[in-house]
């Protein structure tokens, strides 16, 4: 290393990067990945000819601020550097300039794809030669294999994601100020967060106006023989057609009726079932199933899995060990698949090695562009890593190592049995299922969501005993059972995630970033693991399905989806794309922004508004509850909601409202006194009498003139100008009400010096008290405590000193 460094400073190379404690230098390629542990992993994996660096993710992007997007120019989006990776820019720039060659090796989608068209971008001119390489999975052979296939940016992924993008700030820069205007400033909207609230607040909905059916369920325990065990049937007929017993009264005269008929078997049938195994993880499927069985949410889900992915220390070697977590193909590679099939003969048998190996479809519509999510090295078993992993880490990845080994194990094999029963115009039904042969349910079954409110898991299928056709069974008991028809359940993460994936809302990799929006913004809360739509939520929904139909509503938004796809697979030009969006979508909001009626949040009261007459509504605001007139903006009346007190006015000697305020700037609240009638403010003075908040002096404002007000701060008394907020100024006052000049006051210079910066410190005056204070200040803000025994020395000693200071100090610096 050092022999390389001579040589390029003796030749003048310019190829050398220098760290804080690492030299590298004649490197002939510069590849390019988005983590720094992504980075750490592969550079492991190449020679000392490579530098490998991360981006940090987007290094471009639209403008925080302002749409960034010239719609008169055919979307034309207009990028800029990210503020935050202005030194990464810098750096890659330096770095391309020597390297011979580029490889841009971020994530293999097309948010992956964004990424290196904006590097691209960004170091074309540093450096021409730039190439792109897909890595699936972070192992040895794969980044060896992959290096040997580079290839060119695929601008068909690039138009794609670019569009998505531009599309989505369209609607969010449209739809937020329209929110804003006509509910509550600060709110915001998004093309597929808003159908996904759209879908929790019907569900919502659905749940509050689910009127329940009663219905009976009648079930008789027969058997055989005395000796013989009771099972249990259920009435499943009445005279051939399917059962319906809707009350009480018809339930007991079925029971009455059937106990007098005689119960003969009139149908059994036995059968060998299986039960395959569900496939290897997708995106949506990992998610759905960390939140059933680990309780993670998605965001956490996709963190975990991103760390397993871009590489961990495994016996001392950087490892990747799962492929790309962002996918929704099944598909997997024929080389590991018989990895698997050898190590389940191995340590299961035979027996749980598939005759021929499990092939699972994907979905409709999946792109495909990459494999299930699987382990990289099947002999990387959770429980050989474990020390070496987080406790979160070893979840995920033993979730995603049983899921897949099991995917790839033969069958669970049932016998099951199917009881018909008669007895007179009854027909009785009698299921029972054992298990025969394991198979993958040896190491892995699936978790299941509830289909309706308070449901936990279905009820076991039970053994039968030995019956035949024709066979006559003794009725010991017939029990009739109330029930009632049960509502829908809340979305929880994963239904609702499954429930995104089944209408074709938003991609496998923004269902994380969807259901973040929603919590954020406080759309939705989230209380045992349901989601429950907040008021503003509610109302936030409400107004978009009415004012934009067309817009927040399933079958557009998949439709949109479907298109991206075409744009990233080259049948639809992505500009056309926007243009046949944008036209209707710009004059429905120019349409609703007239026309559509401001959205007053909160309860109507039948309180008049003192200075309109009209009436005040109860609202919730972060500073806590207020009655606001319902007439805003033509009037603005708002007072905090309090207790009402007996103590009077000072002004009309009505009752006074206690509150709880806030001030700006401060995080404690303090007790106001807050008029209904006058609206006048009052502080909450000694014994709970009220003192005004500002008292009149005779003292001008040096600034403008106005008159000075005394006020109360968090620090005490202080003459405030009336003119606020116009005019700042303040000053602050001495025990006797009298201004006192602003910022500490210097009072005498001492023979001590700094411990700090050898300055000497001087007396001053702060908040009523003397103290040591450096006079190097602001440079240096030491201080120290001040006493009477502290020696003071003139201004001539105080030159002497400051000038022998100055040649110590010259001094220490020779």
């Amino acid at each position: 290393m050092q022999l390389r460094f001579l040589l390029a400073w003796y030749t003048g190379e310019e190829n050398v990067c220098s760290r804080k404690d690492v030299v590298w230098t004649l490197a002939k390629h510069l590849v390019i990945v988005e983590s720094p542990a992504k980075a750490k992993t592969i550079n492991s994996y190449l020679g000392s000819d490579y530098i490998v660096k991360a981006s940090m993710g987007h290094v471009r992007d639209l403008p925080k601020s302002g749409l960034g997007v010239e719609i008169e120019k055919q979307f034309e989006p207009q990028y800029e550097v990210l503020k935050e990776k202005s030194t990464v820019v810098k750096e890659l720039r330096a770095l391309a300039k020597s390297a011979d060659r580029i490889i841009l090796s971020t994530d293999p989608d097309r948010e992956g794809e964004a990424i290196a068209f904006h590097l691209e971008a960004l170091l074309r001119p540093s450096n021409r030669n730039i190439e792109r390489v897909l890595f699936h999975e972070i192992n040895k052979n794969a980044i060896l294999q992959a290096m040997k296939s580079p290839r060119k940016i695929d601008y068909r992924l690039v138009d794609s994601q670019q569009a998505r993008r531009i599309l989505d700030r369209l609607v969010g820069y449209k739809l937020s100020p329209f929110l804003s205007r006509k509910i509550k400033h600060g709110l915001s909207a998004g093309r597929v967060q808003s159908v996904a609230l759209m879908l929790i607040v019907q569900r919502a909905e659905e749940i509050a106006n689910f009127k329940p059916e009663e219905y009976w369920e009648i079930k008789a325990q027969v058997h055989t023989d005395p000796e013989a065990p009771l099972f249990t049937c259920v009435l499943e007929k009445i005279e051939g057609k399917k059962a319906k017993v809707s009350q009480g009264d018809i339930a007991a005269a079925i029971v009455a009726e059937a106990k007098e008929q005689n119960f003969v078997v009139q149908k059994v049938e036995r059968a060998e079932k299986k039960r395959y195994p569900a496939p290897p993880f997708t995106t949506s499927t990992l998610q759905q199933e960390a939140a059933r069985k680990l309780r993670f949410d998605v965001a956490k889900t996709m963190r975990v899995a991103q760390q397993l992915y871009e590489g961990v220390n495994v016996e001392g070697k950087p490892v990747g060990l799962i492929t790309y977590m962002r996918t929704d193909s099944t598909r997997v590679a024929p080389d590991m698949q018989q990895k698997a099939l050898k190590a389940i003969e191995e340590w299961f048998g035979p027996r749980y090695r598939p005759g021929r190996p499990n092939f699972y479809k994907s979905k409709g519509g999946a792109q495909d562009a990459h494999e299930a999510i699987r382990p990289t090295h099947i002999e990387l078993t959770p429980d050989r890593v474990k020390s070496q992993l987080t406790p979160e880490q070893f979840r995920v990845y033993k979730l995603i190592y049983e899921r897949f080994l099991a995917s790839q194990m033969a069958a669970a094999v049932y016998d099951t049995v199917a009881v018909s029963i008669l007895s007179g115009r009854f027909g009785w039904k009698s299921n029972g299922r054992t298990l025969k042969f394991d198979g993958f349910l040896k190491l892995y079954e699936e978790g299941r969501d509830s289909k309706h409110a308070g449901d936990d898991k279905a009820e076991e299928e039970p053994m039968l005993p030995p019956v035949e056709e024709g066979q006559k069974q003794l009725c010991e008991k017939i029990t009739p059972s109330q029930h009632f028809t049960k509502p829908p359940a809340y979305f929880t993460e994963a239904s609702l995630v499954k429930e995104l994936e089944k209408q074709g809302i938003g991609r496998p990799s923004t269902y994380a970033s969807i259901i973040s929006v929603l919590k954020a913004r406080e759309y939705v809360v989230v209380e045992n693991k349901n989601f429950y739509p907040t008021d503003i939520g509610k109302v936030v929904c409400q107004t978009l399905v009415l004012n934009f139909p067309s817009l927040i509503n399933v079958a557009f938004t998949a439709e949109m989806e479907k298109q991206l796809d075409q744009v990233a697979e080259g049948d639809r030009e992505w500009r056309g794309m926007l243009q046949a969006f944008y036209d209707p979508f710009a004059q429905t909001l120019e349409g609703a922004m007239k026309s559509a009626e401001r959205v007053v949040l909160g309860e109507e009261t039948v309180l008049p508004c003192p200075a309109c007459g009209q009436k005040l509504w109860k609202r919730s605001t972060k500073y806590g509850l207020v009655y606001a007139c319902g007439g805003y903006p033509s009037c603005k009346f708002i007072v905090p909601i309090g207790g009402e007190t007996q103590v009077p006015c000072l002004s009309c000697n009505k009752p006074l409202y206690l509150c709880d305020v806030t001030p700006k700037g401060r995080k404690k609240a303090v007790k106001q006194y807050h008029c209904y009638q006058c609206r006048a403010k009052f502080g909450y003075g000694k014994g709970g009498k009220p003192e005004p908040l500002a008292v009149e002096t005779e003292h001008s404002c040096e600034k403008c003139g106005q008159s000075m007000v005394l006020r109360k701060g968090r620090y005490g008394e202080f003459l405030a100008c009336s003119g606020y907020p116009k005019c700042k100024h303040v000053l602050k006052v001495d025990k006797e009400g009298k201004p006192m000049e602003s910022g500490p006051k210097l009072v005498q210079v001492t023979n001590q010096c700094c411990a700090k910066c050898g300055s000497v410190m001087v007396v001053r005056e702060g908040k009523g008290e003397k103290f040591l204070g450096c006079s190097g200040y602001p440079r240096c803000r030491s201080t120290a405590t001040w006493s009477e025994s502290v020696q003071v020395i003139d201004e001539l000693e105080f030159a002497e000193v400051k000038k022998r200071y100055k040649q110590v100090k010259m001094k220490k610096k020779k």
